[in-house]
């Protein structure tokens, strides 16, 4: 995780969870999701803080190579400083990813190499806090969209 501990199913237990998978250098849907997960938060701490409570986000990044705990700590700070972000090896991640219906792939690229691209799937999923896939949001999203679903899931 951001803080280089290990990240855990039982970490997603107890809370409903929205990961979305990505990474830092990200050009534009990932920030743009980021973005709209921080007023989503936002819109539901106003009016219920007992249900936002309720509810953690947690950036899986897809590009370990680049996103050390360090820079997914400062990259998910700066959206908000309650959102988690981890990563893994892809030995790790492939199954992962596989199982969610998450696809991801590196261009191919020199180790160190620190200009390269990364492809994935835009969708943001909702795990229940049994730590099981519960649902889906698929891309495009907006923060009062998800706000107002996520009321109603949790409701």
């Amino acid at each position: 995780d951001q803080n280089g501990a290990p990240f855990e199913l039982e970490q997603l237990r107890g809370a409903w969870s929205l990961l979305f998978f990505g990474f830092t250098h990200c050009p534009d849907v990932c920030p743009n999701t980021l973005y709209e997960l921080k007023n989503m938060r936002a819109t539901i701490l106003e009016d219920d803080r007992e249900l936002a409570d309720r509810i953690q986000v947690v950036l899986v990044s897809v590009d370990p190579e680049r996103d050390s705990p360090e820079k997914l700590r400062e990259y998910v700070a700066y959206f908000d400083p309650s959102f988690l972000g981890v990563t893994g090896p892809d030995e790790e991640m492939l199954p992962l990813t596989r199982k969610l219906g998450i696809a991801y792939r590196i261009d191919e690229h020199e180790a160190g190499e620190k200009v390269y691209n990364v492809d994935h799937s835009a969708s943001i999923l909702l795990i229940d806090p049994n730590g099981r896939l519960y649902g889906v949001f698929p891309a495009p999203h907006e923060a009062a969209v998800l706000a107002e679903d996520l009321r109603a899931i949790l409701d």
